[in-house]
């Protein structure tokens, strides 16, 4: 009897030597232990191991190096990884195809509240319209505003063919502008208004900043504001005295009181110059306050409370629309080496709030 014990002590002693660290291996299916001697040793295996069994491919080892000793006890994840598979972005056909479809969706909806533009003149060479709030000439395509213009384009030539685009106005300017029926025509009053000899008038109704002191608030009635403006992240702005360059251009504009309140001003503005939001630029700096419904140029400073009137204000009375009317444009066109000047008038109501429509807006309207 002692003889067997210290025989099955010896046998035990001799595994636990033999036995090598570096071959203890798990699988994941079962979390068993797979005890392997070396080859001086008995090979010993429990009963139940997957070894001593056929093995299927649920039992094979997940992963084939061996485990460290203080890894032995965790868990081995069998969770496959996914592979996200990221949408292949659509090529340029495809867009195009989804532009033209939202273009026509857009086209048919606002067909059907087109209202034709008014003519103010027209002879062989030019037809002069009263452009409408919300077109713009350069707009993205498939964008309402280009909608809009484009509709108004289409009208016009097919009942006069070709017409070429002389000048611009702002999407939410109205008033005359001049399109030419051929291609000498356009150069000819191109050439005019890069020369800045074509005549202007606009109206603009200017909505006062309380913190700001300008030439109407101490009693004067006409002026000429001087400037150099340059471009800066697609908004104007007043260049410094001591900057120089081709990005900063002189502006000259005539402006003359029409009629004024505490809070609000309607005024007559000559460009002598012409260039981008020249007129914006200049209310807001130089006359005390921006332009009714000019969100670009000094909006920001007005209270909260008079922003929420304006915007509430032009929803009701003049919905898409900034207040900057082109009332007068005065060019040349030669016929038979003789110039000849033309003068059109478009006149439009410039609303004001309901509290003070009633003494200023009566001088505006034609």
């Amino acid at each position: 009897m002692r003889s067997r014990l210290h025989s099955t002590l010896r046998l035990a002693s001799s595994l636990s030597r033999n036995i090598q660290p570096s071959l203890l291996t798990r699988t994941a299916t079962n979390n068993q232990l797979n005890i392997q001697p070396n080859s001086n040793s008995l090979n010993y295996f429990p009963s139940s191991h997957p070894s001593t069994r056929s093995k299927s491919p649920q039992d094979q080892p997940v992963d084939s190096k061996p485990l460290p000793f203080k890894d032995l006890g965790k868990e081995t994840s069998t969770r496959t990884r996914r592979t996200r598979t990221r949408k292949k972005p659509p090529s340029e056909e495809e867009q195009e195809e989804e532009r033209i479809q939202r273009e026509e969706e857009l086209t048919t909806k606002l067909e059907k509240a087109f209202t034709p533009p008014k003519i103010l003149f027209e002879n062989e060479k030019v037809v002069v319209i009263d452009k409408p709030a919300g077109c713009a000439l350069q707009a993205d395509l498939g964008s309402e505003p280009y909608i809009r213009w484009k509709l108004i384009m289409d009208y016009l030539e097919k009942r006069r063919g070709k017409l070429f685009i002389v000048h611009r106005l702002d999407k939410a300017t109205t008033g005359a502008m001049i399109l030419a029926k051929s291609s000498t025509a356009s150069r000819t009053l191109s050439t005019q208004f890069k020369n800045s000899t074509v005549k202007k008038t606009y109206y603009a109704a200017i909505q006062f900043l309380t913190d700001r002191i300008g030439p109407i608030q101490d009693a004067k009635e006409a002026g000429q504001i001087e400037c150099r403006m340059r471009n800066r992240n697609d908004r104007m702005v007043i260049a410094e005295s001591n900057r120089t360059g081709a990005d900063c251009k002189p502006t000259q504009t005539e402006w003359e009181l029409v009629t004024a309140t505490s809070n609000h001003a309607i005024v007559r503005l000559k460009p002598l110059t012409g260039r981008k939001h020249q007129l914006r630029l200049h209310c807001s700096r130089f006359l005390a306050g921006p332009i009714v419904g000019d969100f670009k140029y000094d909006f920001r400073y007005l209270s909260p409370q008079s922003q929420k009137a304006i915007h509430s204000f032009l929803n009701r009375e003049a919905p898409g629309r900034l207040l900057l009317h082109c009332a007068e444009i005065e060019f040349k066109l030669y016929r038979k080496e003789q110039p000849r000047e033309y003068t059109f008038s478009s006149f439009t109501r410039i609303p004001l709030p309901p509290r003070e429509r009633a003494s200023s807006c009566g001088g505006m309207e034609k």
